[in-house]
């Protein structure tokens, strides 16, 4: 039960930082770094006001759960739960939009996203898909995108008749004449 209850607050701090936009790794992730990065900085904050999570993060000698890797597998897990969340909204929903666009990351890749818009409970909800890599922001390489992301949401004949609108934001290869 302590366990759970110490990677409850590690993936609250993660929570967190989707919420607001906020990146995870510092340059120095040491608890003894002067500037540890904002994810340290905020999970020795949660640990100042949760004893537990304190005493593991102060005695833990192999497993603090504060790595870049715990980081990642956790980040991994809340992505998988997010989308299947996507994925049973979007199945419920009477129709969707697609929005597409192209990017580039800050290595200077070509990148595409999709985002959905759908209604939900009454309410309009508006979900990003992840990003893939592209390796020519053509149309060919942008549709074959969309469409593998949208029969990854909504596989079968009848997801067809969900999707009332599309639209490339920018996405260049689909703003010129070709």
């Amino acid at each position: 039960m302590k366990n759970f209850h110490i990677l409850s607050r590690i993936t609250d701090c993660i929570k967190f930082y989707g919420a607001f936009e906020l990146g995870l790794s510092g340059h120095d992730e040491t608890f003894s770094s002067d500037n540890p990065g904002v994810f340290l900085g905020l999970v020795t904050c949660t640990a100042a006001l949760d004893s537990v999570l304190s005493q593991h993060l102060e005695s833990a000698t192999v497993f603090k759960s504060t790595s870049k890797t715990v980081q990642n597998e956790l980040l991994n897990i809340v992505f998988k739960t997010l989308q299947c969340t996507i994925k049973k909204e979007v199945d419920q929903a009477d129709f969707v939009v697609v929005i597409a666009d192209d990017t580039t990351d800050v290595s200077n890749h070509l990148q595409n996203v999709v985002v959905l818009r759908y209604v939900v409970s009454g309410k309009v909800a508006e979900m990003l898909w992840p990003f893939f890599d592209l390796q020519q922001g053509n149309a060919e390489n942008i549709s074959t995108n969309v469409i593998s992301c949208l029969n990854n949401i909504l596989p079968g004949a009848h997801a067809k008749q969900k999707f009332v609108a599309q639209c490339y934001d920018g996405a260049s290869g689909m703003s010129s004449q070709h």
